[in-house]
């Protein structure tokens, strides 16, 4: 809804997500197949996601496990707008697109690339939306790649995000995306809008936030392991 008053996401009772973290390698499955060419960093990690839980629709939110300044920056800011660290810390999102690919916003425009190169070095989250068949899910994947090669706007964003806080706006989140420039986790939520024709949040005149993907109860968590390399 148009101009709905911003409310900032309550910083307790957060319930436990399903994500990988490569510290933790413990859950593991045995999946179908695994690709024959892999970084050298993840051979020596020795473990893939388990692709075979996921399906072409779902979006991945990421969290470095070394954030540089500009991730350390999205994270700080989505903590001052109230979201609790576990929805905070998911600074990038992207769509998997199947065949362990993912869509996803960067510098330089809307891009795919594999999803092992953010192995080993992220915590990595599937999330579903709720109401999603398969064929729905599908077209999501399709709207993302019919972005490709839009123009990125994240720094703008994030630049505009941290002098709307600093100048004594009502809320960073009053910034506008213009144009065709898409943010990462904007991505997700446009492709939803127009494979279903329904919205995830009730803003739909304002940015969407990797840590609002994180906390959106119209997504569940896809259970997620790790898969040993043969």
């Amino acid at each position: 809804m148009k101009g709905a008053e911003f409310r900032p996401r309550a910083s307790f009772t957060v319930p436990p997500q399903l994500l990988l973290d490569p510290r933790e390698t413990g859950r593991t499955s045995t999946a179908r197949s695994a690709p024959t060419r892999l970084p050298h960093a993840v051979r020596e990690f020795g473990h893939l996601p388990d692709f075979d839980l996921w399906r072409p629709g779902d979006a991945l939110l990421f969290s470095s496990t070394r954030p540089g300044l500009m991730q350390r920056r999205i994270v700080r800011a989505q903590r001052r707008l109230g979201y609790a660290p576990e929805h905070a810390r998911w600074h990038h999102a992207g769509i998997y697109l199947g065949d362990r690919y993912v869509c996803e916003a960067v510098p330089g425009g809307v891009r795919y690339r594999p999803v092992v190169e953010f192995v080993p070095d992220y915590l990595i989250r599937a999330k579903r939306g709720r109401e999603l068949d398969g064929e729905q899910a599908f077209r999501v994947a399709m709207r993302a790649v019919m972005r490709l090669s839009k123009p990125y706007s994240h720094w703008r964003a994030i630049r505009a995000w941290l002098g709307s806080w600093n100048s004594g706006g009502s809320s960073p989140l009053d910034y506008r995306v213009r144009g065709h420039a898409v943010v990462c986790s904007q991505l997700f939520h446009d492709a939803y809008m127009e494979a279903t024709g329904r919205t995830l949040v009730d803003r739909v005149d304002t940015t969407m936030l990797p840590a609002e993907l994180s906390a959106c109860e119209g997504l569940e968590d896809v259970p997620s392991a790790w898969s040993p390399l043969p």
